[in-house]
């Protein structure tokens, strides 16, 4: 029996900009310029801070699904306090800055979650999910006010991910149905 395991690389960061029909940056990961020590490096020329490998990484999840600055203030800084998220709103201004394709494509996906609930999200192979955001008070289901950004959220993430397990189902598919691995190729039931 042989197991197969991969690894995708920031494979949110890709699949997200192949969604947004985002060649720039999708170059630009390729290339690696938008790897986790390259948002590091990046980072700190630009706010004069030390970031490691592990920050631009972090910084770079914020940015695949849509942290909020908080979050992100919280888990870079230790704290969240009004400098700290200010800092961290500036550092997801400055991912997203050079590349506006991406930008556009982040604002109309908001858009539309704030128009539709739910919203659903449909990827390039025609996975679909609804996505909504609901809460209870005092036993009763209400939609809440942030539920438009709930929405948002999981649709990014939904059409990082999604995209992702469709691209590797193809891929299995074509080992298996292309004998590419000779015997093993074949399903084991």
């Amino acid at each position: 029996m042989v197991l197969l395991s991969a690894d995708f690389s920031q494979i949110e960061s890709y699949t997200t900009a192949v969604e947004a029909g985002d060649r720039d940056l999708v170059a630009a990961i390729r290339d690696g310029h938008v790897g986790h020590q390259a948002t590091a490096d990046y980072i700190n020329a630009r706010f004069t801070l030390q970031l490691d490998r592990q920050a631009g990484k972090t910084c770079n999840h914020a940015r695949d699904k849509g942290e909020s600055a908080h979050n992100l203030a919280l888990r870079l800084f230790g704290n969240r306090s009004r400098e700290s998220v200010r800092r961290a709103d500036s550092i997801l201004t400055a991912l997203l800055d050079p590349f506006p394709i991406t930008r556009r494509f982040r604002e109309q996906l908001m858009r539309d979650c704030e128009r539709n609930n739910p919203y659903v999200a449909v990827n390039r192979f025609g996975r679909r999910l609804k996505c909504f955001g609901r809460s209870r008070y005092n036993g009763e289901e209400r939609v809440r006010t942030p539920a438009a950004r709930e929405r948002w959220k999981m649709a990014l993430a939904f059409l990082g991910r999604s995209l992702a397990a469709d691209v590797a189902y193809r891929g299995f598919l074509a080992i298996v149905e292309g004998r590419l691995l000779d015997n093993y190729s074949l399903q084991y039931a």
